[in-house]
């Protein structure tokens, strides 16, 4: 009489996986040419055959075959996987195995138009973007398909609230000429993984020369990399729309006002310069000592000429004064623009 073999199978999984990478499982004790192993995948009572022509064969006797968990978020966490073996003889084995599968944040990289500083120049990473350019995400990767389906890309520009989009790009709410935004970007995925590997925070400054008024060489172009920080005067501090990455940021303009207009003679002034709250770190961390100097420049804005000019006496930055003394010559029909910088 023929007794027929006893159905004694293992199955066991190398893990853990991330979601949509595939996840080897291993059988033993089983015959594909004999014996028939289905596979519920995520413990929900329904079972689907096995095809063994895509099984490797280890030199051990046992098979190996994968599988991709990528059919949404709910794929992702600790759960068991069942198979259920079964022979000619009616005899019917299952056995459960545990799978931990992985939920994995989506990756990119910012481009913002032409980076001009480095956390490692400078300790803050500057973007300088171009009316008519957005803020964008690039070289994205989901590992799973199914996350891929509802990828957000969320923005907050200056500690405002955050703002989502579909797309990965956002446009500036404005491109006036140096104005200066601080930007937090990252992504997320259906799976609500994203915020912490894909978060990046930077300042992006508007680079609009061409239509911000300036010319050479009293040109606000950008500074790529160095420190940064402000010109201001005593009696009206740090004026509004500062450039502080520019090479010869605005200070003062008008012909209204006595200081810069409407006479002729000196005007006497003390100037201060203040570093960016990034610079300073990064130049106490790196334990440098900045040295500056002031370079004031007056122009005739209406006939582009340079009226005069001071330099003041290279010092270690300390947060104290400079003195500075300016002559020109005004005039009621005078524009004229004061543009200062620390070099």
């Amino acid at each position: 009489m023929y007794v027929a073999p006893v159905l004694d199978p293992a199955a066991e999984v190398a893990g853990p996986v991330d979601e949509g990478s595939a996840a080897s499982f291993t059988v033993s004790g089983v015959d594909p040419e004999a014996d028939w192993v289905y596979a519920d995948w995520t413990h929900t009572g329904t079972f689907g055959l096995l095809d063994p022509s895509g099984w490797r064969e280890n030199g051990d006797g046992s098979y190996t075959f994968d599988h991709v968990y990528d059919r949404g978020p709910n794929d992702t966490g600790t759960y068991e996987a069942v198979f259920r073996f079964e022979d000619a003889w009616g005899q019917r084995v299952e056995k459960p195995v545990t799978v931990v599968v992985n939920n994995v944040a989506p990756r990119g990289t910012i481009w913002a138009g032409t980076q001009i500083a480095s956390e490692a120049s400078s300790g803050q990473v500057v973007w300088a973007l171009r009316p008519g350019e957005n803020l964008e995400f690039r070289d994205v990767v989901v590992p799973s398909a199914a996350d891929r389906q509802g990828i957000v890309y969320v923005w907050k520009i200056n500690g405002g609230d955050p703002v989502k989009t579909v797309a990965p790009t956002l446009s500036l709410p404005e491109y006036r000429h140096g104005r200066i935004y601080t930007v937090e970007a990252w992504i997320v995925d259906r799976g609500g993984a994203g915020t912490t590997g894909s978060y990046q925070k930077f300042t992006v400054v508007v680079d609009d020369y061409a239509n911000a008024g300036g010319f050479e060489p009293a040109g606000d172009f950008l500074m790529g990399g160095g420190l940064y920080g402000s010109v201001s005067f005593a009696d009206q501090g740090v004026v509004d729309g500062y450039n502080r990455f520019g090479y010869e940021p605005l200070v003062a303009r008008g012909k209204d006002d006595p200081r810069w207009g409407g006479q002729t003679g000196s005007y006497s002034f003390t100037a201060t310069y203040q570093l960016d709250e990034a610079t300073a770190k990064f130049a106490a961390d790196h334990h440098y000592t900045v040295v500056y100097e002031f370079a004031v420049r007056v122009y005739d804005m209406e006939e582009f000429s340079l009226i005069g000019a001071n330099h003041d006496l290279e010092a270690e930055y300390t947060q104290a004064t400079g003195q500075n003394t300016l002559a020109w010559s005004g005039g009621d029909d005078k524009e004229v623009e004061v543009r200062a910088r620390a070099v």
